[in-house]
């Protein structure tokens, strides 16, 4: 199971990232991500709800769906261990290569970061229909 673990992470499948807004409701957006060093990386601006309400609760959720098969999935818990600035692009250029073959296309945007969780947990599955 950990080597299908992680060709599903390293391979371009969409990720929903669940945080927590400041009224304890759940926040979900579609992410692009990485995966490497045996972490997740998602580039985004802090200034984004994920942003914000990781910067008052580190704690999140990620589930990715393999885009060729929906019955596998990877149920993850993370915590945001660091934020690292990336005003060069040069994440958002390696995650969009994964994603698209081209360089992130909204060069103009500033205060662009890279989110970087560890893995605390992970759930695996894939159901056989």
């Amino acid at each position: 199971m950990e080597d299908e673990l992680k060709v599903l992470l390293s391979n371009d499948n969409f990720a929903q990232l669940g945080t927590v807004n400041p009224d304890n409701t759940p926040h979900i957006d579609t992410v692009w991500f990485l995966y490497q060093d045996d972490k997740i990386v998602v580039a985004t601006t802090m200034a984004t709800k994920k942003g914000k309400n990781l910067q008052a609760n580190p704690n999140g959720y990620i589930v990715v769906t393999n885009k060729d098969n929906p019955y596998e999935q990877a149920q993850i818990k993370v915590v945001l261990s660091s934020i690292k600035e990336d005003d060069d692009l040069a994440i958002c250029d390696k995650i969009a290569m994964e994603y698209t073959g081209k360089l992130f296309p909204q060069r103009k945007h500033k205060g662009r970061v890279a989110l970087v969780f560890d893995i605390i947990k992970v759930k695996y599955h894939v159901a056989h229909v």
